[in-house]
């Protein structure tokens, strides 16, 4: 069996979701096979003073309690820091440990999240993947699965009749997020959350075909020279759909470099590959290049 990496931060929605894999697991396969293949994984992002700290400790408690391994780590990292740069973080330290186990990272990302998450991007004038959000490879979740589908009212109330203890994150309700703002006034029922399940669903199957064409396309423009793998400038000269380059280019530089890189700077990115002559570099991020030559380009991290 594969370990299950639990993302754990203390909150109702995560507490939830371990009570659910920890006691369905010793259900099947017992209370050795539980402690061997489950590891609660924490992240102190260092935000919120205090009250992190006390985060941390409720959590490591209910490791112990529990008798599973537990993993954390500290981000420092400030109260003023964005959404983004803390889930950036986080995950970063949950990929170092599911790489440590060999494992799938599990989180209690549920349907209201999903909902939300699809309103932001909407509001943000996403592309076709924001409306396949929460589907990232190497990450389960749970909650959002067809066994187990809750949203937040389901959640606390499974945490209440199975007397589930939590701790609240006070930031949930500062309105200087967009998240929080979105779940403040959002006004959408039942029947469209479904809705919404439904179509997500569907999309994450259509972004599945998706991604099965664009690894066909990325094997044929690639080269194996020498020990390195180069990639044919062709199908950026030939004036191919942008969408196609962009979704393309997105795969080729997270199979180089895990770099996760935004739309915008990948169509820049394309149109260099494009028009640049050969010899010259275009820096993707944090000493990452990509190298031309007349025909092909590649990566190197020298500056």
């Amino acid at each position: 069996m594969v370990k299950k990496i639990l993302a754990v931060s203390g909150g109702v929605d995560s507490m939830v979701m371990l009570n659910i894999i920890y006691n369905s697991t010793v259900k099947k396969y017992g209370y050795d096979f539980a402690k061997e293949n489950i590891i609660i994984a924490h992240f102190e992002h260092g935000i919120r003073g205090e009250e992190s700290k006390l985060d941390l400790e409720f959590v490591k408690k209910t490791a112990n309690k529990l008798g599973l391994r537990f993993e954390f780590s500290y981000g420092n990292l400030g109260k003023n820091t964005s959404e983004a740069k803390a889930r950036e973080v986080r995950y970063n330290f949950l990929r170092g440990i599911a790489t440590k186990y060999q494992g799938i990272i599990y989180t209690a990302h549920h349907l209201d999240d999903l909902v939300e998450t699809v309103i932001i991007n909407l509001k943000r004038g996403t592309g076709w993947r924001g409306l396949a959000p929460l589907d990232s490879g190497g990450t389960y979740r749970i909650l959002l699965s067809k066994e187990y589908l809750m949203d937040k009212q389901k959640i606390l109330t499974y945490a209440k009749q199975n007397n589930i203890q939590w701790r609240e994150d006070s930031t949930n309700k500062e309105e200087k997020y967009l998240r929080n703002r979105i779940r403040k006034y959002n006004t959408v029922t039942n029947e469209i959350k479904k809705e919404i399940y439904k179509k997500w669903l569907a999309q994450k199957e259509l972004k599945n075909e998706i991604e099965l064409e664009i690894d066909k396309i990325v094997t044929i423009i690639a080269q194996k020279t020498e020990g390195d793998v180069k990639y044919s400038r062709n199908i950026f000269k030939n004036n191919v759909d942008e969408i196609v380059l962009t979704e393309v280019l997105r795969k080729i530089i997270w199979n180089e470099t895990k770099t996760i890189v935004l739309n915008k700077r990948l169509n820049e990115l394309a149109r260099q590959i494009k028009i640049l002559p050969s010899g010259k570099k275009t820096q993707i991020a944090g000493g990452i290049n990509i190298v031309l030559s007349k025909d092909f380009f590649w990566f190197d991290s020298t500056l």
